[in-house]
């Protein structure tokens, strides 16, 4: 593939035995030509979005392919589907998040992980915290998170994170939008959150308790589930 002058640098982080490859972007050096440039769909949704999406979009499919190639799955298209999420070469998942001008993507066989989700968040600044803290967390995990070493704003962020992760993981098979409340942090260390999720979910999932792994990246906070 030919080298895309808007990549500023990028790379993979190991986190829990699963790399997670990212890259940085010059949004100002983007443009739709790129999508023809390097042989990615530019699908007609996003060909009428504006310029942020098209880029998240180019750049999240860039970085799931470099994700895929880790497993021998070379310039896969990963088109959108009727729910807006990303539809995966056949027997594996995977999950791509973006923030500012970060995007984010792991992914892998199916017989090795049957739950994928990550998700990366800049650390919420003091309005965002206060507007937002009540629909995310309960006053029991607000407690459990407070007790760790995370200032307030990067403890929400995490909540906030896993929660996101947990959603991504979880969505192929429940196929419906779920709640924050929906989940619980009942567990926290310097690398791990646990979630629990409804006895309701737990029965549909076949599983009530996931590990989260977390990552403070500078100002950047960087979630991951997998079972």
């Amino acid at each position: 593939m030919v080298r895309c002058a808007a990549i500023i640098d990028e790379g993979q982080w190991q986190i829990n035995q699963v790399a997670i490859c990212f890259c940085r972007y010059d949004i100002a050096k983007f443009s739709d030509q790129l999508f023809a440039q390097h042989n990615i769909d530019f699908p007609e949704t996003i060909q009428k979005s504006v310029l942020k999406r098209q880029a998240e979009f180019f750049f999240g499919r860039h970085i799931a392919r470099k994700s895929l190639k880790a497993l021998n799955i070379m310039q896969a298209d990963i088109p959108i589907g009727k729910d807006h999420y990303p539809i995966w070469p056949a027997n594996t998942i995977g999950s791509i998040s973006h923030t500012d001008s970060i995007v984010i993507a792991c992914s892998q066989y199916l017989s090795t992980k049957q739950y994928l989700g990550v998700d990366i968040e800049k650390v919420f600044d003091n309005k965002t915290y206060k507007e937002i803290k009540t629909f995310i967390i309960n006053p029991n995990e607000a407690d459990l998170l407070s007790d760790w070493q995370l200032s307030d704003r990067k403890g929400l962020t995490l909540a906030f994170s896993a929660k996101e992760s947990l959603f991504k993981a979880i969505y192929p098979y429940l196929k419906f939008y779920l709640n924050f409340s929906d989940s619980n942090i009942i567990y926290i260390n310097d690398r791990v959150v646990i979630l629990a999720v409804s006895n309701e979910l737990a029965v549909q999932l076949n599983q009530q308790y996931f590990r989260c792994d977390y990552r403070l990246v500078g100002q950047y906070i960087v979630t991951l589930i997998t079972a």
